[in-house]
């Protein structure tokens, strides 16, 4: 059945590989691995499932089928890949390689992605409240403290709650963006800030970039005194040109940052059982523990709004959490954003502005921080400043 399945999975026979996994599912032989996870993929699609079994679910499976007394380790299967929708992201619709798509489509931006995975990646061999050898030592006292019957399901439950979990590109190919203008808008700060515009044409690396910057002047007690901070601002336009690849990479993470999946496990989890252990389940219908995802936030972080335009106008926009994230692609695309900037040359851009700057969104910024007129004053200071530069710069 393995064979089987594994064969349909390759071929992306949807007809075939349900057949078969109702079959497994109901089956004896593959019992323990069923009991084992609720995290079984589903068989509506078939690439994603056909991603889950290569990067592990064969694994998990096969695994199930050598459960004995002398097996030496369980399989965590990984999860199954999810896809993103045109109607939900419609700039990566059009960035996305098709199923039948030569290997070549997306083949510059093949590197991202493994430079994602890596950061995305759950440390499990490094020291820490995540490590492989701290879960795997909480997980068998828990084992022990369970009656000899309960102790094997005890174990792999509390194993399934403690596993290491890290964040996942959506299923699919996304090519390079490589036209049009990526603007960024918002605060870069706190009590030192800029307001800021920012924009990138993708095509050539030309950057428009207008600061309007002050610092928060606090009031006794610690709130802040808007006006006397906005007087202090000041507006200053800076143009050049960013490293191509470097900005088309800040760009292709930013597309994909809201539909990168945090708290999954993308590949399988090796352990090994300890040797007192023999693996079997009560059949009595328990269901395993879930494990929870966190997320963190801090009154430093503002959100920066981006939106991609094209000479077809509006083709997709969304926001950033800055200077850093607890979502994983958010986090990543941060990062991409400082290394790209960080390579500003000044001087006259090698494209002019649009005729228009399509933006969409609006940047965020704490209440406590400044007021929304003062925030809508600043932005249209700055793009004002812009379009004053691009009529200057030849």
């Amino acid at each position: 059945m393995l064979d089987t399945l594994g064969k349909a999975l390759e071929a992306k026979d949807a007809a075939v590989v349900k057949a078969t996994w109702d079959v497994m599912k109901a089956h004896a032989c593959f019992a323990l691995p069923f009991h084992e996870t609720w995290r079984a993929p589903s068989t509506d699609d078939v690439e994603a499932m056909a991603a889950w079994w290569e990067r592990g679910g064969r694994d998990w499976l096969y695994s199930g089928l050598a459960s004995s007394g002398n097996a030496d380790f369980v399989v965590l299967p990984p999860d199954a890949p999810k896809r993103v929708t045109k109607e939900k992201a419609p700039g990566l619709a059009r960035l996305e390689c098709a199923a039948d798509a030569p290997p070549g489509c997306a083949r510059e931006s093949a590197g991202w992605a493994l430079r994602a995975n890596s950061a995305f990646a759950p440390r499990v061999d490094e020291p820490g409240d995540h490590s492989r050898e701290r879960i795997e030592a909480e997980c068998a006292v828990e084992a022990k403290q369970a009656k000899k019957l309960e102790q094997y399901r005890a174990w792999r439950t509390c194993l399934e709650g403690k596993r290491p979990q890290g964040a996942a590109l959506p299923l699919g190919r996304f090519r390079a963006p490589t036209d049009g203008w990526l603007v960024l808008r918002g605060r870069r700060g706190h009590y030192h800030f800029c307001d800021e515009v920012r924009a990138y044409d993708l095509a050539t690396g030309a950057a428009w970039v207008a600061k309007n910057c002050s610092g928060l002047v606090l009031l006794p007690g610690g709130s802040v005194d808007h006006d006397a901070t906005d007087a202090k601002r000041g507006v200053t336009v800076q143009v050049g040109r960013l490293p191509v690849e470097a900005l088309r990479e800040a760009a292709w993470m930013t597309l994909l940052s809201e539909h990168v999946e945090n708290h999954v496990q993308p590949y399988a989890w090796f352990v090994r059982r300890p040797a007192w252990l023999e693996p079997r389940w009560p059949d009595d219908g328990t269901m395993h523990g879930l494990g929870l995802g966190g997320f963190w936030a801090t009154s430093a972080q503002t959100q920066l709004a981006w939106s991609w335009q094209g000479t077809d106008g509006l083709r997709d926009s969304g926001s950033l959490t800055w200077p850093n994230s607890s979502s994983a692609g958010e986090d990543h695309a941060d990062e991409l954003w400082r290394i790209a900037e960080a390579a500003f040359l000044e001087g006259c851009a090698p494209a002019r502005l649009p005729a228009q700057l399509v933006v969409a969104g609006k940047p965020g910024v704490s209440s406590l921080d400044a007021t929304p007129s003062s925030l809508r004053a600043a932005e249209q200071s700055l793009v004002e400043a812009l379009y004053a530069a691009d009529a200057g710069c030849r």
